[in-house]
This record gives C-alpha cells, structure tokens and sequence, in this order.
C-alpha cells in the first residue's frame, strides 16, 4: 500500500473520499506521479491510477467506457483497466485476510477504527516485504462487483476523454484482445473441444 486515506465517515462514497483526498491534490499539483509521461497515439500521458466508473475520467484516473457494445479499442482498454483493478481488490483480500479486525468491524471509535485501518495497512507492508504469509480472506469479505463499477454518475475532466481514447488504441494494439462472442454454439465448441473436453 503506497497512499492510505482512512478516517472518512463510512458513509462517504470511494469517489467522495478522493475528491477531498490529499493525494489528489498532490497528483493535481504534480507534487506526486511525476516524471514518466510517455508519448502514446501523439498524445502526452502522464501515469494515471484506474478507478471504476464512480470517478470522474481525468487524465490522472482512468476508468472503463460504460458502454454495452464496445468497439475493439474499448474493449480492450476496458480489460486491462479491468484486470489491473482486480490486482487491488486481491491486495485488500490479502489485507484482510492478514488483519481479521479489519474484517469483523467490532471497533466502534472512528477515530481508534481509522488508526486501526493505517497500521493494519503498515504492518501489511512489512509482512509482505519478509514475505510472511497471509490466508485467504473469509468468505464474502470482500464482496462482489461487476466489472466497470456502478453507472457512470461522474463528470470528465478537460482532456481526460482524449487520453483514454489514445490509451485505448494503444492498449488494442498492444494486447489484441478479442471482444467475447455471446453465441451458445460458440462457448459449445470450445468446451467440447479438446481443451473443454472432460
């Protein structure tokens, strides 16, 4: 864990939190995430954090396209942002599963709690630095969500739209990633197939 933000009421929204966090402030203000932009489709991207579709796209987070028929480039930058929010969903399964007090929510000062949540996170650090091993989280500690986040309720930044879309080619032409055929024959054919073959 590299920023830790704790000590917002329970009832603040991840995007409310971040909107009043010092880290975007300091992103904001170039203070952190510095250095490393690369050219990508003649545009300038600066390193950016991925976020679901309860944050505002800007061009320091990015977020899936909320759309149902994406074209090849979405789709595949709607993968990558996908599978890189899965990395932080496991590192908080691994928090967890580390730290069961964070899990049971038996601490009732927020301000105790908040403390809590920092030195669970710190520690995490140093177990996982010695390579101390962690179990998995309880079962429905962590929740489900769909792939993209809520709908899309949060408004675009200046320019944000223009460096998703360059990171988009980008990504398409990297990975290559083929959208998912809905096709009953289809999914037939591979699971009958000498792979899907039990």
């Amino acid at each position: 864990f590299r920023f830790v933000d704790s000590g917002a009421p329970g009832s603040t929204g991840d995007a409310g939190v971040w909107n009043t966090s010092s880290a975007k402030r300091m992103i904001e203000n170039r203070e952190w995430l510095v250095g490393h932009e690369r050219m990508v489709k003649n545009k300038i991207i600066k390193p950016f954090l991925v976020a679901d579709s309860a944050f505002a796209l800007s061009q320091h987070v990015i977020k899936c396209y909320d759309t149902h028929t994406p074209t090849y480039e979405e789709f595949n930058l709607n993968y990558s942002v996908i599978r890189t929010r899965r990395v932080v969903e496991n590192a908080f399964g691994h928090l967890k599963g580390r730290w069961s007090v964070l899990v049971h929510n038996e601490l009732n000062d927020p301000v105790f709690a908040a403390r809590v949540g920092m030195v669970c996170c710190a520690l995490h650090n140093v177990a996982k630095k010695a390579k101390a091993p962690s179990l998995p989280p309880p079962i429905g500690a962590l929740g489900f969500y769909n792939h993209c986040g809520r709908p899309d309720q949060a408004r675009a930044t200046e320019g944000a739209e223009s460096v998703r879309r360059a990171l988009a080619l980008h990504v398409a032409e990297v990975n290559g990633v083929q959208p998912v055929v809905y096709n009953v024959e289809q999914y037939r054919a591979v699971l009958m197939g000498p792979v899907g073959r039990m």
